[in-house]
């Protein structure tokens, strides 16, 4: 799958679940108090470009496109073993790596000056953990998503999870060829099965027999972890009979300093392709 495909998933701002906490399937959509730099930045042990993209919001998670993009910042990103590469912008607030490749074991800095401020952050990138096997299973009364209809099938994930140390992953089903990619993913901690093989069920989205669907699982870091979790956290805070869809609330936990929202993530990345049946 192209680079192209994990740039604009990140745009997306996919659909989170955290099931080491919950079994929930959550939109996001947060406020900011004032407008901020919103940062996107992802490397990958895959071959790159690789892509920060900018933009200054009010809520980093809204699907509005209006918000303004920020040109002209000096972006660099750099890693432990002496490489450093300044991005290029290849169009309004969208910066292209060139010859930097991200690799397992290293740690990536990331410096941004944009007007007049500069920000920075460091992420660490994961080693890849094997996907075993991705298997198809049909929605009955007792499935996950079984409000969905019955002929329809979710993924199971199998994995070996690495012993004596904490993990962290992302899970994200796709239908190739399609316009629209899929918005949802899940995040997953081995806080509770350090060391052993795990079947991880996707709940979203859910397929027909015979679709294509490619599953894309990510070695996350802790950092990057947080993020989505505490974004996760946030977002239920606000279902209460007291919440206010229009109050300003908190952002999720950033690796990026500077009062920035967003986050710097670097992903080991494997994938399986599998036939619905």
């Amino acid at each position: 799958m192209k680079m192209n495909t994990i740039y604009k998933l990140a745009l997306a701002i996919p659909v989170i679940a955290a099931f080491s906490a919950c079994e929930e399937i959550i939109n996001i959509d947060l406020n900011t108090a004032s407008p901020k730099l919103s940062v996107t930045a992802i490397i990958t042990d895959q071959p790159g470009p690789y892509y920060v993209t900018l933009t200054k919001s009010e809520s980093f998670f809204s699907s509005n496109d209006s918000f303004p993009a920020v040109s002209n910042a000096v972006v660099v990103i750099s890693d432990d073993a002496g490489n450093s590469e300044q991005l290029t912008e290849i169009k309004a607030g969208v910066y292209q790596t060139n010859n930097l490749q991200g690799v397992s074991g290293r740690t990536y800095h990331l410096s941004i000056e944009a007007d007049g401020k500069k920000y920075e952050a460091s992420s660490f990138l994961p080693y890849p953990v094997a996907l075993d096997s991705v298997a198809s299973q049909k929605i009955t009364a007792t499935s996950p998503g079984n409000k969905e209809n019955k002929n329809k099938y979710y993924l199971k994930c199998y994995f070996t999870d690495p012993k004596g140390s904490e993990d962290y992953y992302r899970v994200e089903p796709i239908i190739p060829n399609l316009d629209t990619l899929s918005s949802s993913y899940q995040i997953y901690s081995d806080e509770v099965t350090d060391g052993q093989h795990v079947e991880f069920p996707v709940q979203k989205p859910t397929f027909s027999f015979g679709d294509t669907a490619i599953v894309e699982f990510y070695h996350v870091n802790k950092e990057n972890y947080d993020y989505y979790k505490t974004a996760n956290n946030i977002l239920k805070s606000k279902k209460g009979p007291m919440a206010s869809a229009s109050a300003p609330q908190a952002n999720p936990l950033t690796n990026i300093s500077g009062e920035a929202v967003g986050y710097f993530g670097t992903f080991a990345v494997n994938r399986r392709l599998i036939v619905v049946k």
